[in-house]
């Protein structure tokens, strides 16, 4: 795979945005999993930089924290942090970047409903492994699993994809970016 120099920077500053991002973080008494904002990041990634990049700089995130840099949520890091609550949410970032942005590529102008529809479908991604995910590692029915780490985050997250989406028309209006 060969990459541009805007593309690899791309991918480093989705990287660093989405560390950054999941450093807002507050634990919520009714979830096991923090509310971060590093969705936002997430969703940028893909509608911004594409299916390629945005999957990519997820990728680079993740394999950061695996080895020991604290970029999860608490300035965690280490494989005990994919293995706790929040690991499948974590663990489905890429899948959620590729979705937003493939589906949010299909027209050469893409609409902020698009932009929409195709962050609630990467957010979708994102809820069923994680949600199968903290059922698994809290030993816990799959409806608990879906109350406290699907139910509680709905209406946030959705504020989070209709800002992500917003700010992804207006950075790609005025920037030109190259990605696939």
């Amino acid at each position: 795979m060969k990459f541009k120099t805007s593309e690899l920077t791309l991918i480093a500053l989705f990287t660093a945005l989405t560390a950054a991002l999941s450093q807002i973080s507050i634990t919520l008494p009714v979830s096991p999993v923090p509310f971060t904002l590093q969705l936002i990041a997430v969703f940028l990634s893909g509608a911004v930089g594409g299916k390629k990049v945005g999957t990519l700089s997820q990728i680079v995130y993740i394999l950061l924290g695996v080895v020991g840099i604290p970029v999860f949520a608490g300035f965690r890091a280490g494989p005990s942090a994919l293995l706790g609550p929040a690991g499948g949410y974590i663990a489905a970032f890429p899948l959620a970047a590729l979705v937003s942005g493939a589906m949010g590529k299909t027209q050469k102008a893409p609409s902020f409903f698009l932009r929409l529809c195709s962050m609630f479908a990467g957010l979708a991604c994102i809820y069923f492994f994680g949600s199968i995910w903290l059922s698994l590692s809290q030993d816990i029915s799959i409806l608990s699993a879906l109350i406290t780490g699907v139910a509680v985050f709905i209406p946030l997250d959705s504020v989070k994809i209709m800002f992500a989406s917003y700010v992804s028309l207006k950075i790609t209006s005025h920037v030109r970016v190259h990605s696939g």
